[in-house]
């Protein structure tokens, strides 16, 4: 299903050659041959299925999505030992670096600031080692596109059970269900396989934000058209589950792949000259943009509106980090400190960061959100650069899995607002895992270009 065909080589010796070296089994024991590369694609297709029902699963500590990130990892140690095919430099060293200052930070706030959080001690683990599986394991298309191939399938899932809650007011079990929502009785909130809307927000954009790489990885299948009705139906649904940090998010995606070409430019250009005359008018679409800042900066005033909890959170996380000499409190340190007597911004009540990189500055210090944004913002850069050098070289499979690995970097930041705790998501481990593969990848594929041009 998912596209291989690598577009940007010279002569048929050297593709011939270059699919020899990418193969899953070139190098793997005989007994090994017919198992790895198949596991491994079926592993990487279920894991954001499991992620996404984990509620109604087995939980603790080996729960399904991490049994199967378990065995990812099994099998990267299978795949380095035996098919040691060069890694990209840049995306070892960001990833590397990445997870040893999260470690570091860690044991050393764990060390300082007794009470540690087991459950985010194990998530984060788990999380690090789905990372070092998808940075050795994405040695072809195929992988991420199990990947991503998972999470829209497990998205198509969630929005049958969303359209189910729309239609019926009814929710599962452990759904918050319906409640009274700033004073109106009986609303139905929409949360699929999850308690929260927010978190269904935040799987339905990274679903949409995936869907222009799938497009690229199809090729000509005629699956792709399937795409489009897909991305109109979780778009309702988002707008449907009111995730608006999610749905800013989205908009910041749309507006990064309009950017990769002319027609996307005019396309955004027409889209801006469109809400500015509109929001003159006092007309939709942009009369309410203008309706929904001017809300949002309003609730800035008013205690139990979210920007107020959202802005008070923040000033909590800054005054945490303070008190730790920005070296971090350790897993669960956001919630472990929130509710101190001391902190002079508790009066919202809320432990919960409500933004990813929050969390990662007061658990886990300065040092390690420098680092984790330091990374992005040079990722963000290299794929724009090499996404164009991939689609004149005539891999356009390959760009679009490179652009996309910038437009998750871009969009990450915004995307972690949209739930109340980010970390501790197995949806998280999931989306960092496809984000590292599509660089991997996408790097993988410029330096196969890049020698075969040289070789002529």
């Amino acid at each position: 299903m998912w596209s291989d065909t690598a577009q940007g080589y010279r002569s048929d010796e050297q593709l011939r050659e270059s699919l020899l070296q990418t193969s899953y089994t070139c190098r793997v024991p005989s007994q090994a041959r017919t198992w790895v590369g198949p596991l491994a694609l079926a592993a990487a297709f279920l894991l954001p299925i499991l992620a996404t029902v984990a509620l109604y699963l087995p939980g603790g500590l080996l729960m399904p999505a991490r049994l199967v990130t378990l065995l990812l990892a099994g099998i990267a140690v299978v795949q380095f030992l035996f098919h040691r095919e060069p890694l990209p430099k840049g995306v070892c060293i960001a990833v590397g670096t990445v997870c040893v200052v999260f470690v570091a930070c860690g044991v050393v706030g764990a060390l300082r600031f007794p009470g540690v959080s087991s459950v985010e001690v194990a998530t984060v683990f788990f999380l690090l080692l789905g990372l070092a599986a998808s940075l050795v394991l994405s040695d072809r298309l195929r992988f991420i596109g199990a990947l991503i191939a998972g999470w829209e399938v497990s998205a198509a899932l969630a929005a049958v059970v969303a359209i189910w809650e729309i239609v019926t007011a009814r929710h599962l079990p452990l759904s918050v269900g319906t409640r009274s929502f700033e004073g109106v009785e009986d609303w139905n909130e929409i949360t699929s396989f999850f308690d929260n809307p927010n978190l269904y927000a935040y799987h339905c954009v990274v679903a949409l934000l995936l869907l222009p790489m799938a497009w690229g990885l199809l090729g000509s299948s005629r699956l792709r058209w399937v795409l489009p009705v897909q991305g109109l139906l979780l778009t309702g649904l988002l707008l449907r589950s009111h995730g608006q940090m999610a749905f800013m998010a989205f908009g910041l995606g749309v507006v990064w792949w309009c950017l990769r070409s002319r027609w996307g430019r005019v396309a955004l250009l027409g889209g801006f000259v469109t809400v500015a005359g509109t929001m003159a008018l006092r007309l939709p679409p942009g009369w309410n943009l203008y309706r929904f800042v001017e809300v949002a900066l309003d609730g800035l005033q008013w205690e139990d509106k979210s920007t107020y909890i959202r802005a008070h959170l923040v000033q909590t996380g800054w005054w945490i980090s303070e008190r730790t000499g920005f070296l971090g409190a350790g897993p669960g340190g956001f919630e472990r400190m929130a509710l101190d007597e001391a902190n002079p911004h508790r009066s919202t009540g809320f432990s919960n960061a409500h933004w990813g990189m929050i969390e990662v500055l007061v658990n886990y210090g300065a040092p390690t959100l420098v680092v984790l944004l330091a990374a992005l913002a040079a990722g963000v850069v290299w794929s724009v650069r090499s996404a164009r050098r991939l689609r004149i070289g005539g891999d356009s499979a390959g760009a679009a899995v490179m652009f996309g690995a910038g437009v998750l970097a871009v969009t990450l930041p915004v995307v972690s607002m949209s739930h109340s705790t980010w970390l501790v998501q197995p949806l998280t481990s999931v989306h960092l895992m496809i984000l590292v593969a599509a660089f991997t990848v996408g790097g993988r594929r410029l330096g196969k270009l890049e020698e075969s041009g040289s070789d002529d």
